[in-house]
């Protein structure tokens, strides 16, 4: 939400603050907490939250409704299908089927439900007693990515993003396959950024010579993009295996992909079909396969290819952040009392 919301201050109609914390005051509003150290607001006319499933938050929300504030919920991630959804790591708790029916009430308590892929926002608008759904895509820094890495000296294939809390399976399910042979076959190097050293390494997940691998620690949020996530990389890959979280997805990281100067290849999700840029291997989730896999890559061995490619796609992708950015704009300026 920090990007959009200074896309907002920009526009000179918005005054935005973030907090993680909130509390109903005396008036029946929500405002920022005084325990919390920097609070930066006091009685806002929008409050964008994120969803909980605290017991009491929908009547939270209704009340600050009352008193005359507008409440959005955003809604990120197809929680009801969380890859690490086996265990709560608090509490230990199974989280098959977690706060359904809280959810389901906070969603229909608020003025408005955002989602960040268009898929959530269809499947969200079809449950009864939620309020109205849009979608507003992601938005992201495009000059924070650097300059597009030299295609001579390649191509290096990567793989920005974390192997733990059950994304892994991507990478095992959907490449380790075919990865391996066809890094072997074309004599490539491979480059992974989100290593972690609790977690298993890209090489053994994706059946790949740990020699021909180089990994980059994952980071922080704050310092991702200026880290330059997809430096040293030629051609990125969007692994999903076909499950309704990965469905639910939106197109940021071939997004941020583009925004490095990287073509990449994804898996076809609804994302990246709306998207209509990138080659995706296969028509759908379910049907991606090897060889949808090797055909795409093969193409973007060839430098020219990659040139021509990336190109396209930072072109298709500076119009996509211009086009979310009126999106935002919009949703908002209509949500202000």
């Amino acid at each position: 939400m920090l990007l959009p919301g200074r896309l907002l201050e920009r526009t000179g109609d918005h005054e935005v603050a973030f907090t993680d914390s909130l509390r109903i005051n005396g008036h029946g509003r929500f405002d920022a907490n005084p325990s919390w150290p920097q609070s930066p607001f006091d009685d806002p006319d929008v409050v964008v939250v994120g969803i909980t499933d605290r017991p009491g938050t929908a009547e939270f929300i209704r009340r600050a409704r009352g008193g005359g504030q507008v409440v959005v919920a955003d809604v990120d991630n197809w929680v009801w299908d969380l890859p690490w959804h086996e265990a709560d790591p608090l509490t230990g708790a199974s989280l098959v089927g977690y706060s359904f029916p809280v959810w389901r009430t906070v969603l229909g308590a608020v003025d408005l439900v955002t989602t960040s892929s268009r898929w959530m926002a269809d499947e969200l608008a079809q449950w009864p007693d939620v309020a109205p759904v849009t979608w507003l895509p992601n938005i992201l820094d495009l000059d924070a990515y650097g300059p597009p890495e030299d295609v001579t000296d390649g191509p290096v294939i990567g793989y920005s993003g974390s192997l733990r809390k059950g994304h892994g399976a991507d990478v095992a399910e959907v490449l380790g396959p075919w990865l391996g042979t066809f890094v072997e076959k074309h004599d490539l190097r491979v480059m992974h950024f989100g290593h972690h050293p609790e977690g298993p390494t890209f090489a053994r997940l994706a059946g790949i010579d740990p020699g021909r691998v180089m990994c980059r620690h994952q980071v922080d949020v704050a310092r991702y993009a200026s880290s330059r996530p997809m430096r040293g990389m030629d051609i990125g890959l969007v692994p999903l295996v076909d499950r309704p979280y990965n469905a639910a997805r939106s197109c940021l990281k071939g997004l941020e992909y583009a925004a490095a100067g990287v073509p990449f290849v994804a898996s076809a999700s609804p994302a990246y079909i709306d998207l209509g840029e990138g080659l995706l291997a296969g028509q759908s989730l379910e049907e991606q396969s090897p060889d949808a896999w090797r055909i795409a890559l093969e193409r973007l061995l060839d430098p020219t290819e990659r040139v021509c490619l990336r190109e396209s796609q930072f072109q298709y992708v500076r119009q996509a952040v211009e086009c979310a950015a009126h999106r935002w704009d919009a949703a908002y300026s209509r949500a202000r009392p």
